[in-house]
């Protein structure tokens, strides 16, 4: 009874070490910058108008407003301040929101075998056969990806970008659309400003 317990102890330990490190994948952001950029002299930003061919599916007015305010309040984390007088201005801000299909493909292989070889006195004709079987699933999904640009307000060029990839996911509720943007956002900040 004892070994049961010990068994079902450790099942149910393995079970909730699996939920949480799924639940906490870690975002990979992509990131390129202008490396003769002095960043140390950002400070005050503002956004750049947005483009209306930037249109998608996902570009509601509810998800633009959970995307600025990520980046809002993440910059505000790291100091800097929104602005709306030009000549406080020291980079421009924009993102670009795109999903794309992506695809998930698995093979499953499995089989089964019976193999003596020889007799039971070690020499003789030997046969043996087995089966075996391959699956193949495809699973398609969606995958949003979040870029954004900062432009340097002087010579008006892109000075340095981010940029990372995340599964969508339906039926969640408004809350768990916010905390994943803001968990997008947050990783692609973290390398704002380069070292």
């Amino acid at each position: 009874m004892a070994s049961k317990r010990k068994t079902v102890n450790w099942c149910l330990s393995l079970s909730a070490a699996l939920i949480f490190t799924s639940g906490c994948a870690s975002i990979r952001p992509d990131i390129d910058y202008n490396p003769e950029q002095d960043f140390r002299q950002y400070n005050n930003y503002s956004w750049l108008p947005a483009k209306k061919d930037a249109e998608n599916t996902l570009g509601n007015d509810l998800v633009r407003s959970r995307i600025i305010n990520a980046i809002e309040n993440g910059l505000a984390a790291k100091g800097y301040q929104k602005v709306t007088i030009d000549s406080e201005v020291d980079f421009l801000l924009s993102y670009h929101l795109s999903v794309e299909t992506k695809f998930n493909v698995s093979t499953i292989h499995s089989g089964t075998g019976y193999y003596p070889w020889g007799s039971r006195y070690g020499y003789g004709y030997g046969y043996g056969g087995g089966v075996s079987h391959s699956d193949t699933i495809i699973r398609e999904y969606k995958a949003g990806t979040l870029v954004i640009d900062i432009v340097d307000k002087n010579d008006n060029q892109l000075a340095w970008r981010g940029a990372a990839q995340s599964r969508l996911t339906k039926n969640i509720s408004p809350e768990e659309r916010t905390e994943k943007i803001n968990k997008v956002v947050n990783a692609i900040l973290e390398e704002f400003p380069p070292l």
